[in-house]
Formats: structure tokens, sequence, C-alpha cells
């Protein structure tokens, strides 16, 4: 039997450990000894539950930010914000992945989202697979794009910045006596195969080759099931329709509850670390608090208008059931996805820091046929994905990439 190492090292969520949960659990069940080296380990067993699968702590950027790029513009910039600063800080992180990868000895390594895990394994004589929805896989352009389009931008400076922390990159390799890498991008294609778990019209990078293959995506469904306010005390622009929020704590969230609330509408919300002032105060005949996570096939099904934080698991679990999104991304790379679910015509996405376009937008969306009937469209081109079978097939590929 094989050792697989799975690695999570950048972004935030319980996404990437759900994307990595159904090719480890199926391995640790085929007799495959499977290691998950996690950027975030506090919820980590109760994503992997009793599975035989040895969690580690990723090596991560700790110390304090110097030279912070914001906002970033490119994937260089990126990195330099995650420890690619520094020469001497990025060959301490990469060392530190050397040493996990000399001590498990894996036959197999795959990278969800792990830049410093694949620049530290270059030259090893494990196989090396990358999985990711689109962000964390880029393409290998040079110059690297512009991430931020919307926005001007010198590109001799964005050159200049991609080029030094190419050189900090290659100064690591050369500890090691590996050849230098001739842009960054190439580090995300020198590898035995790539999982892109998302669908053509949500890629972070568009512009993707054609004949790619994408493999889907799909959320596990577990949770408790959705509670919702009456909707017979519902009134005014909602009445009579269901509105689901996944949300995290930020700056205009209290706005957002009032209007919330004023538009009548059965609203159920899952906040993550909410304030008990805050749901105290807003807890009413038609808002309500759930105080653990939910199943979200159920509660697509039965919502008619989710708010979320550009966020790819739920986006893509409503999406599936044919109902549409309004989109509050507070990252980069939540943004990006955002407005690829807009593309669809599924979504709106107003600006976070502007709450009366928030409730404009939440009006359209309630009083529009369109934005619904797009995410059915969405769903229909997608009826026959079967997310089991690609599980399979990918776990039988990561099986023959380990022998």
């Amino acid at each position: 039997m094989a050792t697989i190492l799975f690695t999570w090292e950048l972004g935030n969520g319980l996404g990437h450990m759900m994307q990595i949960l159904p090719m480890a659990r199926d391995l640790a069940r085929h007799g495959h000894r499977v290691f998950c080296a996690l950027r975030e380990l506090g919820s980590a067993r109760r994503v992997f539950g009793e599975e035989s699968i040895q969690l580690l702590q990723a090596p991560i950027k700790t110390s304090p930010r110097v030279g912070h790029i914001s906002p970033p513009r490119t994937l260089a910039h990126i990195l330099s914000n995650v420890g690619y600063f520094n020469e001497a800080e990025l060959a301490g992180l990469a060392s530190a992945w050397r040493a996990m990868f000399e001590l498990i000895r894996p036959d197999l390594i795959v990278f969800d989202h792990s830049a410093t895990a694949m620049l530290a394994s270059r030259g090893l004589p494990a196989r090396r697979v990358a999985i990711g929805s689109g962000f964390g896989v880029p393409t290998d352009a040079h110059p690297l794009p512009n991430l931020r389009a919307w926005e001007p931008a010198d590109p001799a400076r964005l050159l200049a910045d991609e080029l030094a922390v190419l050189d900090r990159m290659n100064g690591v390799l050369r500890l090691w006596h590996q050849p230098p890498l001739s842009r960054i991008g190439q580090m995300y294609s020198d590898v035995d195969d790539t999982f892109l778990l998302t669908f053509r019209e949500l890629d972070h990078y568009p512009d993707r080759p054609a004949g790619t293959r994408y493999r889907g995506a799909w959320i596990k469904a577990e949770g408790a099931p959705p509670l919702w306010p009456d909707l017979n005390r519902s009134s005014g622009v909602g009445a009579g329709r269901r509105l689901f929020g996944y949300l995290k704590p930020f700056a205009g969230l209290p706005q957002l509850l009032a209007n919330l609330r004023s538009l009548g509408c059965a609203t159920l919300l899952y906040i993550e670390n909410a304030d008990p002032k805050l749901v105290q105060q807003f807890s009413g005949p038609t808002m309500m608090f759930a105080n653990k996570r939910l199943d979200l096939s159920q509660v697509a099904a039965q919502c008619d208008l989710a708010i979320v934080h550009g966020t790819h698991g739920t986006t893509l679990s409503m999406l599936m059931a044919g109902k549409p999104t309004l989109q509050l991304p507070l990252f980069l790379e939540q943004g990006l996805f955002a407005s690829a679910v807009c593309r669809l015509g599924a979504a709106l996405q107003p600006p976070l820091e502007n709450p009366a376009l928030i409730r404009r937008d939440l009006e359209r969306m309630l009083s529009s046929p369109s934005f619904a009937e797009a995410a059915r469209n969405f769903a229909a081109r997608h009826a026959g994905f079967d997310p089991g079978a690609e599980n399979e097939q990918m776990v039988a590929r990561l099986e023959e990439l380990s022998r």
C-alpha cells in the first residue's frame, strides 16, 4: 500500500478540507497510509471524523507582516504576502515542508492551494497532483495576469514584482541544488495531474486552455435540518419568500440585518462567530439564527435566495438546486468567483460597503424571476453530474500515480 500526503496551506474556511475529504477517506479505506497537513487543525477532526487519517499542522506564515502589498493584484503579490517577500523566511517555510516530506516519505503528494509545499517538493521522487476550485491552481501564464482587471495597474511594475518573487523562489531551490523555475506558473504546471474541482463557467481563471478537464464540485450534505420562520408572518417586499444567509461578521453586518428584517422575508441565518448581542437584537418572528451548521442540500431545496460571501461550496449548493445568490465577497478569491456567478446571470454583487445598494439589489432579485431562471439553467446543464462517480475516478487515478 502507498503513503499519500494531502496538503492545504493557503486560504480560509472549511471548503479546502471538504475538497480533500472524499479522496482521503476512500484512499484510507482502501488500505493506504494517508496523511493530511492542514492549515487549520481546530475543526479538522470534526470534518474528518474517525477516519484513519493522520492529521498534521501545515507550516504556514505566522510572523508579522512586512512589505505587505495591498491590494494584491497578481499571484506574485499574493505569494509575497504569505512569506515570499523575504527569501530567508521563505527558505524557513519551505525547509519545514521539506522536512515533513523526508519524515513521511510519501509516494504521492496532493496539493490543495499549497504553493510553498509545491516549491519544497521539487526534485523529490514523490508523484504530485494539484487540486482546487480554480484560484489555487492558476494558469501557467507569464507575465501573470492582473486579477484586479477592473483597476488600472502599471504592467512594468507588476512584472518587476513577479520577477522579484521568482528570484526568491529560485534562491530557495538553489539550497537543494534544484534547477531554477523560468516562471512562477511553471511550479503549478510541473505536476503529474491536475484536478479542477469546479465547473468551467465558475473558474477563477476563465481563460484556461480549451480542452481543460473540470471535475465538478460537491458538498458534504451534513448538518442540522433548517428551521424557518413562519411564512405567514412575513410581509412587505419579501412576503412569502424564504431567504438564507451564510455570513461572517463584517463592518456592514448590522445594517444588512436591519435591511433584511425590513424586507419581511422569512429569513434564516448562519453567521460564524456571531455576536450574541447582534443575534438577540435581530431575532424575531421573521428572522432566526442557526447556532450550528446546516444541511445545505436541504437549505438550498427550501430557500428562494441566499446571501453569501462568494464562497465556492455554499454557492454551488444553491446553483445546483437552481437558486440565485446575492454575493458579498470579503476577499479577492471570493470576488473573482462571485463575478463568475454574476456572469451566469444568477447573482448580483453590490459593493460590500454600500448598504443602500445591497438593499436595492436584494429587492431587484426578489422581484425579478430572471436570476432564479439563470440558476435553474446552470442546474439543468449539470444535471448529469455524478459526484460519487467522479470521486471514484480521481481516487483510481491517485492510486495509479502512487504505485
